[in-house]
C-alpha cells in the first residue's frame, strides 16, 4: 500500500503540472484519501494521510518545476503569457464600457492605453486572445510596459469595477464551457502541422494520413451533438458526485472527489481562460465517464467494492 501511495502522489503532481490551474487537484485528492482514512482506521490516520498526500505532491511539483526551469526561460515565457492575459481582461472591459479610464496605464504606461484602445477594442474577441497578437504595435506596448503596471491595473479594475470584469469573463467562459460556434474551438484535430519555422527545424513535413482523415470524420459525426457538450458531462459529474458521495464506499469517495475536482478545475476558466479550444475540458468529461462507470458497475473488482457490508467490524484506532 505504500508504494501504490506514493506511485499516486508522483502520478498526482505530475497531472497537476499539466496545467497552471492543476494544483486544485490536490487539496481534493488530499480529502478523499483523508475521509478514505478516517474511514477505515482513525480520524488521526486521516489527518496523517490527507496531509502526506499533499506533502509528497507539493514536493514532486516543486522539484519537477526546478527541473524544466533548468532547461527552460527561466519564466520569461509565462511572465509575457501572464502580461498578455491580463491585457486581454483589461482590452474586453474597455469593449464593454469605452469610457471607462484606466488610470494606472494613463500614469505608467499610456502608450500601451492607447493601442488597447485603437487596436485592441478592434481585434478583441471572447474566444481566442491570440487575435491581439494581429496588432505588433499593441503586441510591442503590452511587452515594453513597466514591469508591474499591467498587473496593478489589472487588479484596480477587479476591485474597483468588479462587474464589468465578472461581464467580461462570463462571455469568455461561455465559449470555453458552452461555445455558441464548436468549430471555432477545434474539436477534431488530426494529422501533422505546425509553424514552418518550427516543423522544418524538427525534421517534419505536414501530412495527414489515411488514418486520420477516418478519425477526423469519425468525430465529426458527433458535432452539434451532446456527445461533445461540456454542460451535459458538467451535470454529469454534479450528479455523480452526490450520487456516490451518498453511496459512501471508499472507491466511492475516491471517484467523488475525481468529480469534486473536475469541477472545480473547469470553474477557474472563469478566470484563466484566454481560448476556447476545446480540450481544456476534457478532464470534465472523462471524470463524468468515470463517474458513471463507478456508479452502474460497482462490482468491477479494480474499481472497489460498491458499498461496505452493514456490521462490519471498523479496525481499532492506530
Amino acid at each position: 500500500r505504500a508504494s501504490l501511495l506514493v506511485l499516486s502522489a508522483l502520478l498526482l503532481g505530475l497531472a497537476a503540472l499539466a496545467r497552471q490551474n492543476g494544483f486544485i487537484l490536490l487539496p481534493v485528492a488530499a480529502l478523499c484519501l483523508g475521509l478514505i482514512a478516517g474511514r477505515l482506521q482513525s480520524a488521526r490516520a486521516g489527518w496523517r494521510h490527507g496531509a502526506g498526500l499533499l506533502a509528497a505532491c507539493l514536493m514532486v511539483m516543486v522539484s519537477a518545476n526546478f527541473a524544466l526551469g533548468l532547461r527552460g526561460d527561466h519564466g520569461k515565457g509565462a511572465s509575457d503569457q501572464l502580461r498578455l492575459a491580463q491585457t486581454y481582461d483589461l482590452v474586453g472591459v474597455v469593449r464593454l464600457a469605452p469610457s471607462i479610464r484606466l488610470s494606472v496605464l494613463e500614469q505608467r504606461a499610456p502608450h500601451l492605453d492607447a493601442m488597447i484602445r485603437k487596436d485592441g477594442v478592434a481585434l478583441y474577441s471572447p474566444h481566442l486572445v491570440d487575435t491581439l497578437e494581429n496588432s505588433s504595435a499593441l503586441t510591442d506596448a503590452i511587452y515594453h510596459a513597466p514591469p508591474g503596471a499591467i498587473f496593478a491595473q489589472w487588479r484596480q479594475l477587479v476591485f474597483a469595477h468588479p462587474g464589468l470584469y465578472l461581464r467580461e469573463r462570463l462571455a469568455v467562459f461561455r465559449w470555453v464551457l458552452a461555445p455558441p460556434d464548436l468549430l471555432v474551438c477545434h474539436p477534431d484535430v488530426v494529422g501533422v502541422d505546425g509553424p514552418p519555422a518550427k516543423m522544418k527545424a524538427l525534421g517534419l513535413q505536414p501530412h495527414i494520413r489515411a488514418q486520420d482523415r477516418f478519425l477526423y470524420f469519425y468525430v465529426a459525426n458527433f458535432f452539434h451533438t451532446p456527445v461533445l457538450s461540456h454542460l451535459l458531462y458538467g451535470a454529469l459529474a454534479i450528479l455523480f458526485l452526490i450520487l456516490l458521495a451518498a453511496r459512501g464506499a471508499p472507491a466511492d469517495i475516491a471517484v467523488a472527489g475525481l468529480q469534486l475536482a473536475a469541477l472545480l478545475f473547469a470553474l477557474s476558466f472563469f478566470v484563466v481562460s484566454i481560448a476556447c479550444d476545446y480540450r481544456y475540458m476534457y478532464f470534465l468529461d472523462l471524470a463524468a465517464m468515470t463517474g458513471a462507470i463507478r456508479y452502474f458497475s460497482p462490482s468491477l473488482k479494480f474499481l472497489g467494492p460498491a458499498a461496505r457490508p452493514a456490521g462490519d467490524d471498523v479496525p481499532p484506532p492506530d
